[in-house]
């Protein structure tokens, strides 16, 4: 029961209607205490309802379906307070610091997605060529001295075969470490000497025609200063106990002949490493310094008069200096021609 309840039924309570209302001032006079006046009646009931009262004004809780107001009483207002209502749905407002920039998610995403594909292609593809080829590098021969003296020279077998990209034709150009390699022409001519200390008086006389491989090499490095090729290089030959015969990183012969075991090759130019003779217009052990061209050439031995067909020309030079030890690094690169190609010296 609300407030207005209790005091509409409090107003019309049984007691205020039984009170006499005929009595005499005598009977009133003898009997003062068990007679109550029409608004002390109502006083006393009123005092009665205070308590509830009291409770209404308290939060309650929500009526159930049996606590419904009976039939024909009016329902009791709405109440005023705010304890009885659900506060209404507001959306929130999202902290500033907590949203990422749209700008930000996209480079991020961006990065990841970037950085996903290069693994994938390093999975697929730089995986299975990391291993480098036999003939990528190979050891300096000036420096690598064996126990007993001799200077060491790794051996390897025409038959195989040079590091990919390591295959060029005339006119053709590669970068191999801090060189670019250029083989220019092949040309066919003798051989012209000059004394190496610049005494006039020695002489020696031109060799026979021979084939001459001319290369450009330009030092791409910023900081290197190196020779790409040296007599050592060039003209080293060893006797191979197990061929019973010399052998030589360098050679030439026709492209048939390079894999079978008894296939014609032919060497360089039978020189000395020691000689006081130079060969004339070759510049062997010049250092190249940074972003210097030269242009030199190696000889083949004489009598080689029949290069009709495709025919390869095996190299070996220094390509940089290892930046540890300071030793040189040398590779190997096949160089092929036409015997159509060949040229007179001029």
């Amino acid at each position: 029961p609300n407030l207005g309840q209790l005091v509409s039924e409090a107003t019309r309570s049984p007691l205020s209607d039984e009170l006499p209302t005929n009595l005499d001032e005598q009977q009133m006079s003898e009997e003062p205490t068990h007679v109550l006046t029409k608004q002390a009646a109502i006083d006393m009931q009123t005092a009665q309802v205070l308590p509830s009262i009291a409770e209404i004004s308290s939060p309650q809780p929500t009526p159930t379906a049996s606590a419904a107001p009976q039939a024909g009483t009016a329902p009791p207002p709405a109440p005023q307070s705010n304890a009885g209502r659900e506060p209404q749905a507001t959306e929130p407002t999202p902290a500033a610091d907590e949203t990422v920039p749209r700008q930000y998610f996209i480079i991020v995403a961006g990065y990841a997605s970037a950085v996903t594909l290069a693994l994938l292609y390093l999975l697929l593809f730089g995986m299975g060529n990391s291993k480098r080829h036999a003939l990528e590098s190979l050891p300096d021969l000036v420096p690598e001295i064996r126990k007993d003296g001799a200077v060491g020279m790794p051996r390897v077998l025409p038959k195989m075969d040079v590091a990919d990209g390591h295959v060029l034709k005339l006119g053709e150009s590669q970068r191999y470490g801090n060189l670019q390699v250029t083989p220019v022409r092949v040309t066919r001519g003798p051989i012209q000497f000059v004394h190496a200390y610049g005494n006039v008086r020695a002489k020696k006389d031109p060799s026979g025609p021979v084939l001459k491989l001319w290369l450009k090499f330009e030092n791409v490095s910023k900081d290197q200063e190196f020779p790409p090729l040296d007599r050592a290089l060039v003209f080293r030959r060893i006797f191979d106990p197990k061929l019973e015969s010399e052998f030589s990183l360098n050679f030439l012969c026709a492209e048939d002949q390079r894999v079978p075991k008894a296939g014609e090759r032919h060497f360089v130019y039978d020189m000395p490493e020691f000689s006081e003779f130079n060969l004339d217009g070759q510049h062997l052990e010049h250092w190249l310094k940074p972003g210097e061209t030269m242009e030199t050439y190696i000889p083949s031995v004489e009598g080689i008069t029949n290069f009709d067909g495709e025919w390869v020309w095996r190299v070996l030079f220094r390509k940089g200096l290892n930046r540890e030890s300071g030793r040189g690094v040398t590779t190997l690169i096949d160089v092929k021609f036409d015997g159509e190609d060949v040229l007179a010296d001029s």
